[in-house]
């Protein structure tokens, strides 16, 4: 809590995905997150008081705590004894100070070992007494996702990559999925459906008001939203039966709440079949064609895409007139972002250099397989591009300063090319798959003014944090170095 300050500025250092996958290995990160976007509701973490503290500090969002969170501060006794006599005290005080609509008991890891039922006759006695909905979110499994579900997704985004829609996905999260399926159980009721009406999961879309965005071209074709969960109240969650189709990134609560009410889902696995003008006209189609709304929205989405056209020819035009080079130390992606930049954007590359570096690629125990067939989808996107790219890998650093002073600006991906002086370099550590016509215009006018305005990175404040060369982007400080290289020795240990 001291530190708010520090996590607000590093937000835009510490990427997401750091917060995430190193803040917790059990589901209360997932369910914290979901309960604390609904604005009536109060989360009681069923767990001793160390970690009902350290959850007000939201992993996914480390700069805003959940200032209202309870905890059920279960002792040794406790746990051994039971725990519905301190479950029933955190309700009622929690009911006495805060009056919610809606708590949500989340379970620890500790109370996930234990396999703790919420008892129905609890959640009797308190109805008895009060309106607040009383929900308890079950765990499929008390941990995060294991390394084998991680694999496979990798393995299906690199064999499916010119089809992401083939992909699976994960399942097994964090404990967002296992919150929204506890909302289809114990809270939504059976409404009277309306057409032309959707409900959408409200995590996971992008920055820059993406969601906004969305629901405004939505707007436009004739569908209504009828709520954003979880990012709502209680009672539109409870009447969320009412929309006729779900828009969701997770798909197991989607599915869940089919059986339950009927309500077909559109399913977003992926942003990647949705890059570009026409990939944003496919989104906005393939939802459309859910209420046979076809026509009406072509003509609606192509007179938008033209607009947006017209708009960005000046900003294509002036960043095709530069030649590239694309450098990265992280290669997974890049086949998307290749796509992207030559498609989208205009981009002419000359170069691609990959570092790939043994060390990273042991740490992190990627397969063989992903790396060489990621190596053959790189060679793919480049090869589609028809820029007669060529490819180089592991170049030594004289060879890299020949190959950059051969091209006009140096991509960088995520990583920091402080070492060559004087290189004019863009930066993607911020890129994201706009799937709406304005935040994709902004993109790529943004991408022009960085293009027009690149300069050496030696002179940006960020270049001057001391990262950790093995862990980038951790800062190489030593608690935040020894807290990750520990999660990830546990992490290899698992099947």
């Amino acid at each position: 809590m001291r530190e708010y300050y520090k996590e607000h500025c590093y937000s835009g250092i510490y990427p997401s995905r750091i917060m995430h996958n190193m803040g917790v290995s059990g589901k209360i990160s997932g369910a914290m997150n979901v309960i604390s976007e609904i604005a009536d509701a109060v989360p009681i973490i069923h767990s001793p008081k160390g970690c009902g503290f350290h959850y007000k500090y939201v992993a996914r969002r480390r700069y805003l705590p959940s200032y209202k969170t309870q905890c059920s501060n279960l002792e040794e006794e406790d746990i051994i004894f039971g725990t519905e006599k301190k479950l029933k005290q955190a309700i009622s005080e929690t009911i006495d100070n805060y009056n919610p609509k809606m708590i949500a008991i989340i379970p620890s890891v500790c109370t996930d070992i234990l396999d703790v039922e919420m008892d129905k006759f609890i959640i009797d006695e308190f109805r008895k007494k009060t309106d607040c909905k009383i929900v308890f979110i079950k765990s499929e499994v008390f941990s995060h996702i294991d390394k084998s579900s991680s694999k496979k997704n990798n393995k299906e985004r690199i064999l499916h990559w010119k089809e992401p829609e083939k992909q699976g996905g994960i399942n097994k999260g964090c404990g967002v999925d296992e919150a929204m399926s506890a909302f289809v159980d114990q809270l939504m009721e059976k409404q009277q459906v309306q057409d032309k009406t959707v409900n959408i999961e409200s995590f996971a879309w992008g920055g820059n008001d993406n969601l906004k965005e969305i629901i405004l071209i939505l707007k436009n074709i004739g569908i209504k939203v009828n709520t954003v969960m979880p990012s709502c109240n209680t009672e539109d969650i409870i009447t969320a039966p009412r929309a006729k189709l779900n828009i969701v990134r997770r798909i197991s609560w989607a599915k869940k709440m089919k059986m339950a009410f009927g309500t077909e889902y559109f399913h977003v696995n992926t942003f990647q079949p949705y890059h570009g003008l026409k990939g944003i006209e496919k989104f906005y189609m393939s939802i459309a064609d859910c209420f046979d709304m076809g026509l009406e929205a072509s003509k609606i989405l192509k007179d938008m895409e033209q607009q947006v056209f017209t708009e960005i020819s000046e900003a294509k035009n002036f960043i095709g007139k530069y030649i590239f080079a694309l450098y990265s130390d992280s290669f997974l992606s890049l086949p998307y972002i290749i796509e992207a930049l030559t498609n989208d954007y205009g981009v002419k590359l000359k170069y691609i250099c990959i570092n790939i570096d043994d060390s990273k690629l042991e740490y992190e125990d990627a397969d063989k397989d992903i790396v060489e067939n990621t190596i053959i989808n790189i060679k793919k996107a480049a090869n589609d591009t028809g820029n007669n790219t060529i490819i180089y890998i592991n170049s030594k650093k004289e060879d890299l300063k020949r190959i950059f002073q051969d091209v006009d600006i140096v991509i960088n991906g995520i990583e920091f090319l402080t070492s060559f002086k004087g290189l004019k370099t863009v930066d993607l550590g911020k890129m994201f798959i706009p799937i709406d016509f304005n935040n994709f215009k902004n993109n790529v006018c943004n991408f022009a003014s960085k293009v027009k305005r690149g300069k050496s990175q030696e002179s940006l404040i960020l270049s001057k944090f001391n990262y950790d060369s093995l862990l980038y982007p951790t800062i190489g400080e030593k608690g935040s170095v020894t807290s990750e290289k520990m999660w990830h020795k546990m992490w290899n240990l698992r099947r």
